[in-house]
């Protein structure tokens, strides 16, 4: 490559210096000061993402399909939900959150889905695996605030991420919280 798409890509190839960095901060800023997303997105490059998978055995039927669709017949999954929570490596612990926090919060919803007929769980009524992803979402994010993706899988070929209300409402909601 030539020209500037060369310069950026060998600038992205290796880590930029602290000079360099502050010229790419420069560049970034508004009348000299950084926008609120430039530092939101700074601020993000401190993150780290981690998760825990959860099995979770349920049976279920989707009463909003046709009468003929085989998912309206009462069957089950061997559930996968994978509960990822993001946020900044503590300097004490060297970690995000404990594995033994995140399976804790989650234990009362495990305890309410796991070897049960979903359709009977309130505000489960339709348990598609994206109602299932939200209606999680729901009751664990305020156990876990750096919680940022649920996942559903449920075949081995079949899945649903969910990951909240989207960036621009996980960024005004990060940005209340300062």
């Amino acid at each position: 490559m030539t020209g500037k798409r060369a310069s950026y890509a060998r600038v992205g190839a290796r880590p930029l210096s602290q000079s360099k960095m502050i010229d790419f901060i420069k560049i970034l800023c508004i009348n000299g000061k950084l926008s609120t997303i430039t530092k939101f997105i700074l601020d993000r490059q401190r993150f780290m993402e981690i998760y825990k998978k959860f099995s979770i055995e349920a049976a279920h039927r989707l009463p909003n399909v046709p009468a003929d669709h085989k998912c309206n017949r009462l069957h089950g999954h061997s559930f996968q939900v994978t509960i990822h929570v993001c946020g900044e490596i503590g300097a004490q612990t060297g970690w995000v959150i404990d594995f033994a926090d995140i399976k804790k919060a989650f234990a009362p919803l495990y305890d309410q889905l796991d070897h049960h007929y979903l359709n009977e769980i309130e505000g489960l009524e339709n348990p598609t695996s994206e109602n299932m992803a939200r209606w999680i979402w729901l009751r664990l994010k305020p156990k876990l605030p750096g919680l940022c993706q649920i996942t559903i899988q449920e075949t081995c070929t079949s899945a649903c991420v969910f990951r909240g209300e989207g960036l621009l409402s996980n960024f005004c909601h990060n940005q209340a919280l300062q």
